[in-house]
């Protein structure tokens, strides 16, 4: 039997044989043993590379394309929350800005009055303080005047940590105002 193949054999069966030898043992060699990143985009045909064949976790950040993605692409309920807003999910429980109070206390600028002899420019004047409630704080306040014609604010300042006091004068002779003082309040912890 070995004679009649050896019989049938010619050059050109031998070459073709070992040639789709070596072409099949080539092909298995770079299905196995290809150099990492030797595959390219121009080894790739179009739509060759769908969602099944990434592996979880493939893609990074670093690859996405800039604006590529918008909200529908993205799992919110996925996303942990951002480490300088983890106090934004205790704002229903805080006790420092979330409970700001607002205090106010109106009082009567009286006129000057004729007969009043001052040294220079004759006016009246009332000081008013408005007052947070205890274990609060004052953060700011004004002052506003029902005469804008004939009331000057002299002075508007915070009085010590719970208060805030404001000076008006009134240049008008025989028509008293008022002034409301406002104090914006919070309580204040103490931290540390």
């Amino acid at each position: 039997m070995l004679h009649r193949i050896v019989s049938h054999l010619s050059y050109a069966n031998v070459v073709a044989s070992l040639a789709l030898f070596l072409a099949l043992g080539g092909v298995g060699f770079a299905a196995t043993k290809l150099p990492k990143n030797s595959v390219g985009p121009s080894a790739l045909r179009k739509n060759a590379v769908v969602t099944e064949k990434i592996a979880n976790n493939a893609v990074t950040g670093a690859k996405v394309k800039t604006a590529s993605l918008d909200g529908t692409d993205i799992n919110l309920t996925k996303l942990g929350t951002v480490p300088a807003a983890t106090t934004a999910t205790t704002a229903t429980t805080a006790t420092g800005i979330a409970k700001v109070t607002y205090k106010s206390t109106t009082v009567a600028v009286p006129a000057i009055g004729y007969g009043s002899s001052f040294g220079g420019t004759p006016s009246a004047s009332a000081t008013g303080t408005a007052r947070c409630d205890a274990g609060q704080s004052v953060l700011g306040g004004g002052t506003h005047v029902d005469s804008d014609a004939d009331e000057i604010v002299n002075d508007s300042h915070p009085d010590g940590t719970s208060g805030w006091t404001s000076v008006v004068f009134n240049n008008s002779y025989v028509t008293p105002h008022s002034m409301t003082v406002y104090a914006i309040c919070a309580p204040v912890n103490a931290v540390g």
